[in-house]
């Protein structure tokens, strides 16, 4: 808890978010599920697998980080602050596994959307391979 403001300075956005479902996901009013802003799993389970749960939103297409922040919440990892998922984009495109562009935004300035690569998609397999195998191993 940052004293002098009174914010959480936690990698995840605060716990206040209106309850959850099984799924994880609350209504917003408006029909649509929203994620819920605490993490539904252990923050050293979401520490830890936050680049494996980043690649995973990026599969299908290329995000923007508030649509890979969103992903991530409907996911189980909470809605993960920019100090904790900007960091670990800047690693992920310095390692190879994701690209980034520029492309304009539906109504205002251009967005940074994030794309996976071969070799990410790489990394994706392997360790969706590994936390089958230990999820075997541990009975589940």
């Amino acid at each position: 808890m940052n004293t002098s403001t009174g914010t959480s300075t936690d990698t995840f956005a605060d716990a206040s978010a209106p309850e959850t479902s099984q799924a994880g996901a609350v209504s917003s009013g408006a029909g649509e599920p929203t994620p819920p802003s605490a993490p539904v799993y252990p923050p050293g389970w979401v520490r830890a697998l936050l680049p494996l749960g980043i690649l995973c939103t990026l599969e299908e297409t290329g995000r923007h980080g508030y649509a890979i922040a969103h992903s991530l919440g409907t996911l189980g990892f909470g809605i993960p602050r920019g100090g904790s998922l900007y960091p670990a984009l800047t690693r992920l495109e310095e390692s190879g596994e994701i690209t980034a562009r520029w492309a304009p935004g539906p109504s205002g300035p251009a967005r940074k959307v994030y794309d996976l690569t071969d070799r990410g998609r790489d990394r994706l397999r392997t360790e969706r391979a590994l936390l089958q195998r230990l999820r075997e191993e541990l009975g589940a």
